[in-house]
């Protein structure tokens, strides 16, 4: 189950590879804890997250964009969201997407 994105489902509650740990009470909440999977397996928390990923609010990365941090606009940055499940049914082989990368390479330093 660990290793296919429907096997998420039966990670949940009542299974040796999951801590179930829950958060302190939460003010905003109602002092309610929440549930706080976390993996108890080689690979940790990715071994239980079904594959998923989320891209966040928008108005933290434009907030991220406003303290100085070019690029990193939500605009900036959706294209990046979107490329993975554009190009996910192409290729047919492993080897296709084994080398590349969503992202642009780490710029180098100049000085």
């Amino acid at each position: 189950m660990l290793k296919m994105p429907a096997g998420f489902a039966s990670l949940g509650d009542k299974t040796p590879y999951n801590w179930r740990y829950e958060t302190t009470p939460q003010k905003h909440c109602n002092d309610r804890r929440m549930y706080w999977p976390r993996g108890k397996t080689l690979g940790g928390s990715s071994s239980i997250n079904a594959m998923l990923y989320v891209r966040g609010n928008a108005s933290d990365y434009d907030h991220w964009r406003q303290l100085g941090n070019q690029g990193w606009s939500y605009d900036d940055v959706l294209r990046y969201f979107r490329r993975p499940s554009a190009t996910s049914a192409a290729p047919t082989s492993s080897t296709a997407t084994r080398d590349r990368s969503p992202f642009p390479t780490r710029p180098t330093r100049t000085s």
